[in-house]
């Protein structure tokens, strides 16, 4: 089911995410095996693609998204292509998953950093995503901590049903979308990717946002 489970997850990632993103030309990932380039513009960017460095650290995890962002710093525009098909691998354990979130959340961070510098060059979407990925963590953080106090304290369990009630109806919500689209009522998972979310990726988020100069842990 955990493999299932992100094939569902990716899915969402670019027909929602990115394909929102693409509206505007400014997909800010386009991930390894799913992605082609003109060759020109590889020849353009491939000197500071193969030289990086973040924290005196050669960086080893990430090269897809430093990759992009060399595309849009240098004035094109990224898009996505919805109709297009293409393979990979998916995580298959809760060990291999975290590991490769950690190294993609690093790679976020890093690059959110370089894609600041050049943002306002592009349309206006570019960085109210980048503000919105980077600030909602730490407002699900204090929703949290809000409502486990109201509970500890208050004895209130009211909040604490409330929490999980609005995180089903939201996960509900987002699935309606894959359904619509695949006529795949297994898009229903997203109920469990919601608490997978909270309880898993969050704190995998903030793990590698505290060892964000660590190059070891998370890459292959």
């Amino acid at each position: 089911m955990l493999t299932r489970l992100i094939t569902y997850r990716y899915w969402s990632a670019f027909h929602q995410e990115r394909a929102a993103q693409s509206r505007f030309h400014v997909v800010m990932c386009c991930s390894g095996p799913f992605s082609a380039y003109r060759k020109e513009i590889i020849e353009e960017v491939k000197e500071k693609y193969i030289t990086q460095y973040f924290l005196g650290e050669n960086c080893t995890y990430g090269d897809d998204r430093h990759l992009t962002n060399l595309v849009l710093e240098s004035g094109y525009e990224v898009a996505f292509q919805s109709d297009s098909q293409v393979y990979t691998f998916v995580p298959e354990t809760i060990g291999g998953y975290i590991k490769q979130q950690v190294r993609w959340n690093k790679s976020f961070y890093r690059e959110m950093l370089w894609t600041i510098k050049f943002a306002h060059q592009h349309h206006f979407y570019m960085i109210y995503d980048l503000v919105m990925q980077f600030v909602l963590p730490f407002m699900l953080v204090v929703s949290l901590i809000a409502m486990i106090g109201q509970t500890i304290f208050y004895q209130d369990f009211g909040h604490l049903y409330q929490y999980l009630i609005v995180l089903v109806l939201i996960a509900i919500f987002r699935s309606l979308y894959g359904i619509y689209r695949t006529k795949d009522i297994g898009f229903l998972l997203f109920v469990v990717y919601g608490f997978m979310h909270v309880l898993l990726l969050l704190p995998v988020r903030f793990y590698a946002l505290l060892t964000l100069k660590s190059t070891k842990w998370g890459t292959r």
